[in-house]
């Protein structure tokens, strides 16, 4: 139950979040204030939209990083989610279909959310991934308790109810103090939306960074000028909570009524001192804020943010699009000469990004049929899929996929890697005075995800590596190991040390596949890696 108030919650904090545009006061004749509500209000509607992010690389930055490392950085400089067809039902039900986009890698996926289930098929995989919300394993490892089928959907409805009544009052107190930025304009327009010529009012502004970063300071402080109202919605809430049990629970809270003490604080007391406490927080965040004058110019030139939001004469939002820029500024420690140890700060791998979205809604607060999530036969169960190694997950996915190549190609998921540093306080690597290193075998094995057994009697050690189908075997006071039965002569015998088994870091490594090094980070400090990527 709480995700499917977290699902709502979420969902009125986004539409008040994307359109900060359209201000608390009229323009134009328009009544700013009931589109805001409108839009926290919705509770079905159908709706497509793109998100973007675009990087701009710093190519003689990104030469300092790891090859792999840098080819990530550049598979994820140009990510775009295309969300064709979004069908919110109501609180509990909705379906998406779209894509994602890395570089010329697409991925189409159908999304389908209830109040029990959430369905995901993603193109290349080889069964639909489900997440059942009412399993009482889910349920317990999120600390609720499973209820009857016909409990939690009556439980559901009052939930959806109660998260309505919230968003109302909370909508009401962030909506009334939100302030207009600066340079709003509104012109009457015909725009097509959902294919269909559509009138609209167009509300268009454009700020750059300091001017953003006002705009917040000032709605910051009407929020804390507006204290009483704070006061008068916590209560409300409060008293929701008092009311209806089954949202308490849904939150985890504790009984917040309840006291054993004379004089206990009353609802009205409790919702003083939390206003008292949440202005508090308002008020320390606008001293963080406070910005120099030589701060403030740096943030003109660095950030710039537009929008243009079309609502129609029925007050409802139809369409947005806004862009974000950003522009990074060089610091003097990134400029430094790279050996003033005390001073340099390494760049980072971009110089600058925009985020770019774009959406269409339409039939809001109609009929809308989202696709039921239904648990087909042949699913994976998300919670199953969590405990799974790169390479058992890649099982699950057509090796002639866009996915594949993305997750073990571009994510490298398959990749396994030991670390540890010369001077760790807990099984260091052990360099011996031939030069040779030793390393604690169950820790290796353990990251590779090979099994070990050890045999007391005969002091003979067992690891067992699945995915390169690989055993080993040592001895511990012996150098002749067994790989797959064959011996091997290795460099220096398997010692215990305070009851950690130790071994030859390279034979080890070799036998399993992986490739070992070490890297000085200081004088005293250096770190090893076994690595493999089978």
């Amino acid at each position: 139950m709480n995700i499917k108030w977290l699902r709502r919650t979420a969902i009125a904090a986004l539409a008040l979040a994307v359109t900060i545009v359209t201000g608390c006061q009229a323009i134009a004749g328009l009544d700013l204030n009931q589109v805001l509500k409108n839009a926290a209000k919705a509770t079905s509607a159908e709706s497509k939209s793109t998100l973007e992010l675009q990087l701009k690389l710093d190519e003689e930055a990104l030469a300092e990083y790891d090859e792999s490392e840098a080819d990530l950085y550049r598979l994820l400089s140009n990510v775009k989610l295309n969300l064709d067809h979004i069908a919110v039902e109501d609180e509990l039900n909705m379906s998406l279909e779209g894509s994602v986009a890395f570089g010329e890698a697409s991925l189409p996926f159908d999304l389908r959310l209830s109040d029990t289930a959430m369905v995901l098929d993603l193109e290349g995989m080889d069964a639909p991934i489900v997440f059942e919300l009412m399993e009482e394993g889910v349920l317990t490892m999120s600390g609720m308790q499973a209820v009857p089928a016909e409990d939690a959907e009556q439980d559901a409805e009052k939930l959806a109810e109660i998260g309505r009544q919230v968003v109302d009052l909370v909508s009401g107190y962030a909506i009334d103090n939100l302030p207009n930025p600066g340079g709003l304009t509104a012109v009457p327009v015909t725009e097509t939306i959902a294919g269909a010529p559509t009138s609209a009012m167009k509300l268009s502004f454009s700020m750059d960074g300091a001017q953003l970063w006002e705009w917040v300071q000032s709605y910051l402080t009407a929020l804390t000028d507006d204290r009483e109202e704070l006061a008068a919605v916590i209560e409300k809430v409060l008293e929701l909570i008092e009311e209806n049990p089954v949202y308490r629970e849904s939150l985890e809270m504790m009984e917040p009524f309840e006291s054993d003490v004379l004089d206990a604080p009353t609802v009205e007391d409790k919702a003083n001192q939390a206003a008292d406490e949440i202005i508090s927080l308002i008020e320390t965040l606008q001293e963080e804020m406070e910005l120099p004058e030589e701060e403030r110019e740096l943030a003109s030139e660095m950030m710039a943010l537009r929008g243009d939001v079309y609502v129609d004469y029925n007050l409802n939002i139809r369409k947005q699009v806004w862009e974000f820029d950003y522009k990074h500024e060089p610091s003097a420690a990134e400029e430094a000469d790279p050996g003033d140890e005390e001073f340099y700060v390494e760049r980072p791998f971009f110089t600058g990004l925009t985020v770019k979205s774009t959406s269409e809604h339409w039939n809001i607060g109609g009929a809308v049929e989202a696709k039921e999530a239904v648990k087909p036969e042949d699913s994976l169960a998300v919670e199953d899929l969590e405990y799974l190694g790169g390479h058992e997950f890649l099982k699950h996915v057509d090796e002639e996929s866009d996915l594949y190549d993305l997750l073990k190609n571009k994510f490298h998921i398959t990749r396994q890697t030991y670390s540890a540093y010369s001077d760790d306080y807990f099984n260091p690597p052990i360099i011996l005075p031939n030069y040779h290193t030793i390393v604690a075998v169950r820790d290796v094995a353990d990251a590779f995800g090979a099994t070990i057994t050890y045999h007391a009697p005969t002091r003979q050690i067992s690891v067992d590596d699945e995915i390169t189908d690989t055993r080993i075997v040592v001895k511990i006071g012996s150098n002749i190991a067994k790989v797959n039965g064959v011996e091997q002569t290795w460099p220096t015998t398997v010692t215990s040390i305070d009851g950690v088994t130790y071994v030859p870091a390279r034979k080890l490594a070799e036998a399993l596949g992986a490739d070992i090094k070490w890297e000085t980070i200081d004088d005293d400090w250096k770190e090893l890696t076994i690595t493999r990527e089978p």
